[in-house]
C-alpha cells in the first residue's frame, strides 16, 4: 500500500482502536481528572514535538526509537504531572473543583506558548551572530 493510502488507512485504524478502548470507560473518567491532566501535558507536547523537534533534551535524542519516543513520553507526562499538581495546588488551593484550574490552564499554556516563541527568537539571533 503506498502513500497516501497507507496513512489514510493508519489513521482510520488507530481511531477505531482509540475508540474501542474509551468505550470501555464511563463518561466520567474522561470528564475529571483524565481530562485534566492530559490537557496538563498538551503544552510540553507541543514543546517536544514542535519546537524541539524531538531533538532535545540531548539524553532521549540520542536513542535509537522505540527508546527515544517513550523518554520524551515519559517527559511529557512527568512535566504535566508537576503541571497539574502546581495548579491544583496554587490556583484550586487543593479543591476538587477543576472549572477554575481549567481556565487558568488555558491562560499558562498561551503563556508558554508565547514564551517559547519568544525564546527561539532569541536563540536564533543569538545563533545567527
Amino acid at each position: 500500500m503506498k502513500q497516501p493510502l497507507a496513512g489514510t488507512v493508519a489513521t482510520l485504524l488507530i481511531c477505531v482502536a482509540a475508540l474501542g478502548f474509551i468505550s470501555l470507560f464511563p463518561f466520567p473518567v474522561f470528564s475529571g481528572w483524565v481530562a485534566y491532566l492530559l490537557d496538563c501535558i498538551i503544552p510540553m507536547q507541543v514543546i517536544v514535538g514542535v519546537i524541539w523537534g524531538g531533538k532535545q533534551p540531548a539524553f532521549a535524542a540520542k536513542r535509537p526509537q522505540p527508546v527515544r519516543g517513550i523518554l520524551l513520553l515519559l517527559l511529557n507526562l512527568a512535566v504535566g504531572v508537576v503541571f497539574a499538581v502546581g495548579l491544583w495546588q496554587w490556583i484550586g488551593h487543593g479543591i476538587a473543583d477543576v472549572r477554575f484550574r481549567n481556565l487558568a490552564r488555558v491562560g499558562a499554556a498561551q503563556r508558554d506558548f508565547s514564551d517559547a516563541g519568544f525564546l527561539c527568537g532569541i536563540l536564533q539571533a543569538v545563533a545567527a551572530c
